[in-house]
């Protein structure tokens, strides 16, 4: 999904950090980033220009700290409960400010549970896309008791910015 994910951002124009403790995982995910591109420009939905230029617009980062430079977070980890609580209190502490948005790709945990212990826990947001990302149309954001609106929002703006149709 982390990838899908990725393609599709910077497929619609946006710089993308791709990032997995696994650095096989990692460039395997990029590898079929690359050959996803490549086959929808032999399909024409993307000019061979287009997915060139896409490609380019993901830079892989093998250490969790280069994350630094993002201003919105989309995990894509296991549906593993204390696996994601415990990546969210990491993530919080490597973005302390509470304007960087920390979203969850979860399908069936609760986000209200996945932002227990988050400092600044308002701009935890559930932001679920189908899969596969870069074909299916909806993207369903889900926000827990404490979600602020801003968070929200944001949330909800880059799904329309990304070509998605948001539900909530």
């Amino acid at each position: 999904m982390g990838r899908g994910i990725a393609q599709l951002a910077a497929q619609r124009g946006l710089s993308v950090i791709l990032y997995d403790a696994l650095e096989e995982a990692l460039a395997g995910a990029l590898g079929k980033v690359e050959e996803s591109l490549r086959q929808a420009s032999r399909k024409g939905a993307l000019t061979e220009a287009q997915a060139e230029r896409a490609l380019a617009r993901i830079a892989r980062v093998n250490g969790f700290e280069e994350l630094k430079k993002a201003d919105f977070v989309i995990e894509a980890v296991s549906e593993e409960l204390e696996l994601k609580r415990g990546l969210f209190k990491d993530l919080a502490c490597l973005f302390p400010s509470p304007e960087t948005i920390l979203a969850t790709n979860t399908s069936s945990l609760s986000v209200g549970a996945i932002a227990e212990g988050v400092v600044h826990a308002g701009r935890v947001v559930g932001m679920h896309f189908f899969n596969p990302p870069v074909a299916m149309r909806l993207v369903e954001l889900v926000r827990h008791g404490r979600t602020s609106e801003s968070s929200f929002d944001a949330a909800q703006a880059l799904a329309r910015r990304l070509g998605r149709e948001p539900v909530t």
